[in-house]
């Protein structure tokens, strides 16, 4: 038994007792061979990358060997390597349309055999990390049994999942969490909460193959951990990063002392609110993981894959230092790009309400928009303070696929005319010393109104806008109005002189501005991003 297979043994202890027992005797039965060997994730019923990628394979053989593709029974012209000394080779394939198939795809050494892998794809393939919320599967979201159920519905939607590895050095090879490594969406590829697939990959790869017709096929391919920091899914490289993935500059009010702040009693409330699968971790005396050993062990192992864009849900485990975050995140999307050697493009989910206020790391993840080819999904009226694995884990992942596929439909993969986000502000204007008037980017508010978020108790009776007053310091709520469909209204209170606004800044809002129409729950409008900016004075 190798060290690589006795750490996918160990981390097997996270499933429950019979999916552990399935996946550790694959991790033991499956070591490298004397023949051909592919790379991690290269099997049966995987989606390889369309066009404009060239899809690549990657693997093991002897050296000084040749290694030619065949696909359906024929050779494919150009795609030949010879093995190198150390033992590695690698093939890019020409690109090529959508296509279901199902295609045969055989690779072929000319001294040590040939593998076949079957029910072969090609189409757009998404890379899913982060922590919990990007862990927690189908069957903790709401509705789980009906969604299960559904999935038969999507056969050319196909998922991977990678297993929960950590180590000190980058890894070329890594197991699989599930029992299959590629699976056609169907009930059978479905885990219990914790285990696979992804509800917010899964909800944002079916959302995203309905807006292609079915045309396209889609492979989601799941590489996060549970209370895992950003630093532990960034290698040595972006950690040294000093120019914050080419972002120096973000500092909101760090100049000032500011309000980004190393918070000791946010640390403990995040140590307390660790994720499941960590928890277990700890409560069974196990190391957790440390910075860069999830990026050697899960996503380098990988990283001969070619992905159309990567989608991330972490942050909560960064919460206590947004300072740091708002760098160290920018600097793992920008050496992502460059240890995929490709475009790349990003998109985050900026974290749903919970008890504890997220509002300075929600801002920090946003430092990450200043890179090209990034994009978000807000999820503050999504909250789910009643969630059974706790508040931190809101099961409203459908909307967050949701949002997700249209900021991915609407951006560089698709460039399609559809609007990807709510309202965004784009300024707060001093009219006459007596109100605030809030802009929003244009295209962004239109039917601008305001609804209650989930799970609300007062909801739009208290106002989402708060100002701060100039001789105290002090924020206060006002009481708003919606102004020509796509603008708000804020009135100042007597005797305050306001210098800046902020909306849904705090741990749970009660009320949300919408685009659209309907609420959280209406699938058709997106609630505004929460912001904080200064007062300016206008005619």
């Amino acid at each position: 038994v190798t060290m690589e297979s006795t750490r996918r043994v160990i981390s097997c202890a996270l499933l429950r007792p019979t999916a552990c027992h399935l996946v550790a005797i694959i991790c033991l039965l499956v070591r490298p061979s004397t023949g051909i060997e592919l790379g991690s994730f290269l099997a049966d019923n995987l989606v390889l990358a369309r066009h404009p990628l060239s899809a690549r394979l990657w693997g093991w053989g002897a050296p000084t060997e040749s290694v030619t593709v065949s696909l359906d029974g024929s050779l494919i012209n150009n795609a030949t390597a010879i093995v190198e000394s150390d033992g590695t080779w690698i093939i890019g394939l020409k690109p090529r349309g959508a296509s279901a198939g199902p295609h045969m795809l055989t690779v072929i050494g000319s001294q040590s055999g040939s593998v076949t892998l079957n029910n072969v794809a090609f189409g757009d393939v998404f890379l899913c990390s982060g922590q919990s919320n990007m862990e927690l599967a189908v069957a903790g979201a709401f509705n789980n049994d009906t969604e299960i159920a559904d999935s038969i519905n999507y056969p050319n939607l196909r998922l991977a999942n990678v297993n929960l590895t950590a180590s000190d050095t980058p890894q070329d090879r890594v197991g699989s969490k599930a029992p299959y490594v590629w699976a056609t969406s169907a009930p059978d590829a479905f885990g219990m909460p914790w285990q696979w697939p992804s509800a917010a990959c899964y909800f944002f790869g079916r959302d995203l193959y309905n807006m292609l017709g079915g045309s396209v096929p889609i492979g989601l391919v799941s590489a996060p951990w549970g209370g895992q920091t950003v630093e532990t899914f960034s290698s040595p490289d972006a950690i040294a990063d000093e120019t914050c993935g080419g972002t120096v500059g973000y500092r909101r009010n760090e100049s000032e002392g500011g309000e980004y702040h190393q918070d000791t009693d946010a640390a403990k409330n995040i140590t307390l609110a660790l994720e499941d699968s960590t928890t277990m971790f700890r409560r069974h005396g196990r190391r957790l993981p440390e910075t860069s050993q999830l990026w050697n062990a899960m996503i380098h192992p990988i990283i001969n894959m070619r992905f159309h864009a990567a989608l991330w849900y972490q942050g909560e485990a960064n919460a206590a230092d947004p300072i740091s975050y708002a760098c160290r995140f920018p600097a793992m999307i920008a050496d992502w790009r460059r240890k995929f050697d490709l475009r790349l493009p990003f998109y985050f989910v900026q974290l749903a309400a919970y008890g504890q206020d997220y509002s300075l790391i929600r801002e920090a993840q946003m430092a990450a928009l200043q890179l090209p080819d990034v994009g978000y999904a807000v999820a503050i009226d999504i909250g789910d303070p009643s969630a059974p694995f706790g508040p931190i884990h809101p099961r409203r992942k459908q909307e967050v696929g949701r949002r997700l596929a249209k900021a991915v439909f609407g951006g560089p993969v698709y460039g399609r005319d559809v609007v990807t986000t709510g309202p965004v502000v784009r300024g707060a204007i001093l009219q006459n010393k007596k109100s605030i008037v809030v802009t929003y980017v244009p295209g962004t508010a239109e039917h601008l109104h305001a609804n209650g978020t989930a799970a609300c108790d007062d909801c739009c009776h208290v106002s989402p806008f708060e100002v701060r007053s100039s001789k105290t310091g002090n924020w206060m709520r006002v009481d708003f109005s919606i102004s020509g469909n796509h603008r708000a209204a804020l009135a100042i209170p007597n005797g305050v002189t306001p210098t800046e606004v902020r909306y849904d800044w705090e741990g749970y809002p009660q009320c949300a501005l919408y685009n659209g129409g309907g609420g959280p729950d209406d699938h058709t409008g997106i609630a505004a991003t929460p912001f904080r900016v200064d007062i300016i004075e206008g005619n």
